[in-house]
């Protein structure tokens, strides 16, 4: 990667990360709460795999990704 590319790449990274900084103190939003907080299989990151696999988007946990939900 040349130089230049990379420092671009770096200034792409340090805006995304300024834009979102400002949303890192605020809680859960909307179905965030059922997909993420409640859900045991995303409590660990030696489940990234069924993780990976389980999350649906658009609808929320399908019947088919509630593994792992809390009960």
């Amino acid at each position: 990667m040349k130089r230049s590319s990379a420092l671009a790449a770096l200034g792409v990274f340090v805006v995304a990360c300024a834009v979102y900084a400002r949303t890192a103190g605020y809680d859960f939003a909307y179905d965030d709460v059922a997909i993420i907080k409640n859900r045991t299989l995303f409590h660990s990151l030696a489940n990234w795999r069924p993780a990976s696999r389980s999350l649906r988007y658009g609808g929320g946990a399908s019947s088919r990704g509630r593994e792992g939900m809390a009960p």
